[in-house]
């Protein structure tokens, strides 16, 4: 009986371990100003951030002040 509790608390542990490794989330966050030749900012400049292992894209339009 202790044999098969002790295998069973093993499993549940392993099963726990992995769970936690896949459960992993990262966010994160980018922003920047985007200015002309001429130093002044550029209102609605499209911008694209890809994230090059997986190739996924996220964009972004800057405003009035050139922010995104």
């Amino acid at each position: 009986m202790k044999q098969t509790f002790r295998r069973l608390l093993a499993f549940a542990a392993v099963l726990f371990v992995a769970t936690a490794a896949f459960a992993q989330i990262t966010t994160s966050s980018m922003g920047g100003y985007v200015y002309g030749q001429d130093g002044e900012p550029l209102t609605g400049a499209a911008v694209v951030a890809t994230h090059t292992p997986s190739g996924t894209q996220y964009y972004g339009v800057s405003n009035a002040e050139g922010r995104y």
